[in-house]
């Protein structure tokens, strides 16, 4: 669970897990300064940190030596239907052949994904 408490800067706010805090502010053109992540970075976040997370899990559990795992992630939601969440998964240190073999199976397997593709229901959280 996540609670967001305001800051006395226009649109500025500060998240909280309980364990860690991180700053967040609106962009520019949603009126805030654009100084921190916005609130859709935090969708990009997730599923990055996700895919990231599960693609170095592969690599421990097969034994692939790798030099970095990076993780890209970009959201589009501008159409009024859809919105589209993109990846890009790259193992520096692996075959162009072994990355998408890794990065393939990671796709089907990463939780965010998965959650983020059931329906989702939003409604109050009750005390």
């Amino acid at each position: 669970m996540v609670t967001c408490v305001d800051r006395k800067e226009k649109y500025r706010s500060v998240l909280s897990n309980g364990n860690v805090s991180i700053e967040c502010d609106n962009p520019k053109a949603y009126g805030g300064a654009g100084h921190e992540f916005g609130p859709h970075d935090f969708i990009e976040a997730g599923y990055a940190a996700c895919l990231n997370a599960g693609t170095r899990k592969i690599c421990e559990r097969e034994n692939i030596p790798y030099e970095e795992i990076k993780i890209t992630v970009a959201l589009d939601y501008h159409d009024d239907e859809k919105m589209y969440i993109r990846h890009k998964i790259e193992i520096k240190g692996v075959s162009k052949e072994v990355e998408a073999d890794i990065a393939a199976r990671e796709f089907q397997n990463c939780l965010v994904k998965k959650n983020l593709s059931k329906e989702l229901i939003f409604e109050p959280l009750e005390d």
